[in-house]
């Protein structure tokens, strides 16, 4: 939220939370916008998040998920309303606390585990925190200072609901931290029945699992096989991220249930961070500087008809491999798609781009979006065309010590220049410190531990097998195009030491 490139030494939240930040919230409240951050974690002290969000970020307000907010979402629900499949009710009977109407203060703790509370109970208490807020009677009190932040601002003479259009409310900037995916990932078994996912694991052990592939019910599966605890971290992943997927529907349910907030929203979808996934050999976070450690899922949902351009549609769904073949956005190419490389330094000013907000500002990332008929959309060159020849034998100068592929590897491109030219900067505080400098589609990484430098080519080696870094290419001349690309990315990594400067002398923002 706030486009700064993260602290190398101690986490901002933690030790710089006092310092001087213009961040998107505190943007967002000059143009008049309410906001709201929302954990379903109960305790904000973890990583200083309450203090952080409000003082340094600028919320209005943060909250987190509690007994007290799920018991009240619960006996805001008819009963039954939280069965959703033919399993549901058949899990209802086993678990009574599935129904709606049956929780109580006797067995709330039970959507209380991993690192909170359960993600769909959780967007629940969310969405009825927002219908009080937001619903009221036209002779109540209005205040609207930043002092009083329980109450909602409001104006004299208001209607009572979000849908009239002309209710005077602000509008409002929210931030959701979802919890149940995350590490270790030990489900409880009635969620994972709910959303049964079947790993090769279950198919080897239970001889019932072949029977629940082809009919679904879980009537038939041995209630071992929805018992994570005695299965590999990778295959909790595959469970955990399932079951994740099913709640994030329930979000969206009782989003698409208040239809003026839905029609009217720039709706994003961001994971804080990623986490390996035996990909290289490791299933922790804390190590590591490969794609699975950085890349999280990044999705918008804008609906046309706002925001920047409002006669000229929204985000055209794509991803970088589409990318190269786009022809244009639709009718016109009118539409916007995402550049290829990025990091979450760019959600900030996406969003004041998409908003059509200029202001001053200390973000290092700038907007992800590009016109649908421009050549950046298309992942080209806009004023270069570089091509890249390496091949596996001595040329290639790997220094790992990895295979590398054989045969010639060939790019038509290095990056898809944008203005202003900046590299996205990666950021790996533990197990060493990993760095990366990314100018798409080419990384290179730095492990400050080891003084070892790989780069790789993500588009053409996802995997990233071949190091295409070279000693040869560090400080002399030569190497051909690869050999200017190395050194850029070199030079690039200057700016985590300036970033550093920056934070630990709060110079960041120079404006109180």
């Amino acid at each position: 939220m706030c486009g700064v490139v993260p602290s190398l030494n101690k986490k901002i939240f933690v030790q710089h939370y006092h310092n001087r930040f213009r961040c998107l919230p505190k943007i967002l409240d000059e143009l008049g916008y309410d906001s709201l951050f929302w954990s379903s974690q109960e305790d904000l002290t973890f990583d200083n998040e309450g203090q952080a969000v409000e003082k340094l970020c600028g919320f209005r307000r943060a909250k987190s998920m509690d007994a007290k907010k799920l018991l009240k979402a619960a006996h805001a629900m008819p009963s039954g309303t939280n069965r959703r499949t033919a399993n549901d009710e058949r899990i209802a009977q086993r678990y009574p606390e599935h129904d709606p109407s049956q929780i109580d203060e006797r067995n709330v703790d039970a959507f209380d585990w991993g690192f909170g509370w359960q993600d769909d109970w959780s967007y629940r208490a969310f969405f009825k925190y927002i219908d009080d807020r937001y619903t009221w009677s036209r002779n109540a009190t209005c205040k609207n200072t930043k002092a009083n932040r329980d109450t909602p601002p409001c104006s004299e003479g208001r209607s009572r609901t979000l849908a009239d259009r002309q209710s005077g409310l602000p509008p409002l900037f929210g931030f959701f931290a979802s919890i149940s995916h995350h590490m270790r990932f030990y489900l409880p078994v009635r969620e994972t029945m709910r959303a049964p996912w079947v790993t090769k694991s279950d198919l080897s052990r239970n001889k019932n699992a072949a029977t629940f592939l082809r009919s679904g019910d879980v009537s038939k599966m041995d209630e071992s096989v929805f018992d994570t605890s005695q299965l590999s971290t990778s295959e909790r992943f595959e469970k955990s991220i399932h079951l994740s997927d099913m709640y994030f529907g329930e979000f969206m349910r009782l989003l698409e249930e208040r239809k003026d907030i839905y029609d009217n929203s720039i709706i994003i979808l961001i994971g804080d961070h990623s986490y390996p996934n035996g990909e290289h050999g490791y299933h922790n976070n804390d190590f590591g500087g490969n794609e699975e450690t950085f890349r999280v899922p990044f999705v918008i949902r804008w609906p046309e008809g706002h925001g920047k351009h409002p006669k000229e549609g929204g985000v055209q769904p794509s991803d970088c491999s589409q990318q190269t073949r786009h022809e244009g956005g639709g009718a016109g190419g009118k539409e916007h798609v995402l550049r290829c490389g990025g990091s979450e330094t760019d959600i900030a000013p996406t969003i004041l781009d998409m908003l059509g907000v200029r202001t001053a500002h200390h973000f290092y990332g700038t907007s992800l979006l590009v016109r649908g008929d421009s050549a950046a959309a298309r992942g080209m060159p806009v004023d270069s065309h570089m091509y890249v020849h390496t091949s596996g034998g001595a040329g290639g100068g790997a220094e790992s010590g990895k295979s590398q592929q054989g045969g010639v590897v060939s790019t038509a491109l290095v990056w898809t220049r944008t203005e202003p030219d900046r590299p996205t900067i990666l950021a790996q505080p533990y197990s060493g410190t990993y760095l990366a400098a990314v100018r798409w589609p080419f990384k290179l990484v730095y492990r400050r531990h080891t003084q070892t430098y790989h780069m790789y080519n993500v588009e053409q080696d996802p995997h990233e097998a071949n190091n295409l870094y070279s000693k040869k290419h560090k400080t002399q001349d030569g190497g051909g195009a690869l050999g200017v690309v190395q050194r850029t990315l070199l030079a690039d990594l200057s700016v985590c030491i300036a970033n550093q400067q920056l934070i630990e002398e709060n110079r960041m923002w120079h404006l109180a």
